[in-house]
């Protein structure tokens, strides 16, 4: 979950981009909150694990459904080096 130091110095709504391990619990609870309290939540698909690999799927679904962006490392980085479209 969202340390409440970081979080409260945030303006909201901030785009932020999440990676990490377990998806179905830390990454999951994280997104969720910070979705909660009107950030905008990139979750970086390939940048999320799990040391149950089923759990990956099904965690990136529930975040989709509740409202995260789910993106690549590749596709989240690269569109701000190439202007004008690539």
């Amino acid at each position: 979950m969202c340390l409440r130091d970081i979080t409260t110095q945030l303006p909201v709504p901030s785009n932020i981009a999440i990676v990490g391990i377990e998806s179905h619990v830390c990454v999951l609870q994280t997104t969720l909150e910070l979705l909660r309290t009107g950030h905008h939540v990139y979750v970086i698909s390939d940048g999320i694990s799990s040391c149950n690999k089923e759990e990956v799927p099904i965690a990136i679904a529930r975040m989709r459904q509740a409202g995260a962006f789910i993106s690549t490392s590749e596709s989240f980085v690269l569109p701000s080096f190439c202007v004008g479209g690539g």
